[in-house]
């Protein structure tokens, strides 16, 4: 399996609006390492995380950046005010964020907007799955209408946490599979460590995703419900026609 390939043709496809959907690159990049690992030779293991307290509502009072794990210790903005501004499906909040001073300025206070999913504790999740036929591998990808580039677009199964709905981010991933690729089973593997925040989405917005692999899904019976405004196609393809797609352009 050229995994090697796949991982050379991953990128970044933008957030769609009101979906919290991150960059393609990250998951794929992922899946493509955790599936070398199984099927074909050990990767390194992977670098520290930084871990991250910042969500809407909670100030910050780091005197250090996220990023001192990684050995590049900075003074980073603090946090010192937040009230939103708008609420519909997507919510807006007005941060006031505190600069510290540096050589050449002193302290500034800057505001801004920041977006994220309250009702879904600010969390994603998306899940590749692949299924390997004769020792191919297959993927299963979704063509559906988005509304922000009012195009029809290719993408993966993704949909937030909800806390009335799942237990945990692996449950949600579960529902979204059989909801939206109306797939069951097969083997789910986090992406990411247990205690990882998650992927940022971008640095405007709140909300961060935690990916999945599943491998050998099977077709679900009797798959749960989309949303009314989720308008899907489902489709499966090779290792070649999915490279074809990553390069479309409509990714």
């Amino acid at each position: 399996m050229d995994f090697g390939t796949l991982s050379r043709l991953c990128v970044s496809r933008v957030s769609k609006c009101g979906r919290g959907f991150h960059h393609q690159r990250c998951l794929l990049r992922a899946s493509v390492h955790q599936a070398r690992e199984r099927f074909d030779t050990p990767t390194s293991p992977p670098g520290r995380v930084a871990r991250y307290s910042n969500s809407p509502g909670t100030p910050s009072s780091n005197s250090e950046s996220d990023a001192t794990s990684a050995g590049e210790a900075m003074r980073v903005p603090e946090v010192v005010g937040e009230e939103p501004v708008y609420k519909r499906y997507l919510s807006v909040f007005n941060r006031r964020i505190l600069y510290p001073p540096t050589d050449s300025s002193s302290a500034r206070e800057f505001e801004f907007d920041v977006v994220g999913h309250p009702k879904s504790a600010f969390h994603f999740v998306c899940v590749f799955p692949v299924s390997f036929v004769d020792g191919k591998p297959r993927v299963t990808l979704l063509k559906e209408y988005c509304w922000g580039p009012d195009a029809v677009l290719y993408s993966l199964p993704t949909g937030g946490f909800d806390l009335a709905k799942h237990a945990s981010y692996t449950d949600a991933a579960r529902a979204e599979l059989s909801e939206e690729a109306r797939l069951c089973g097969g083997e789910l593997i986090r992406l990411l460590p247990e205690d990882h925040p998650g992927i940022s989405e971008s640095k405007w917005c709140a909300n961060r995703f935690t990916p999945f692999l599943v491998i050998n899904p099977q077709e679900d019976s009797s798959p749960g419900q989309r949303e009314g405004e989720e308008f899907i196609e489902i489709t499966t393809v090779g290792w070649e026609e999915l490279q074809e797609r990553l390069y479309s352009g409509y990714f």
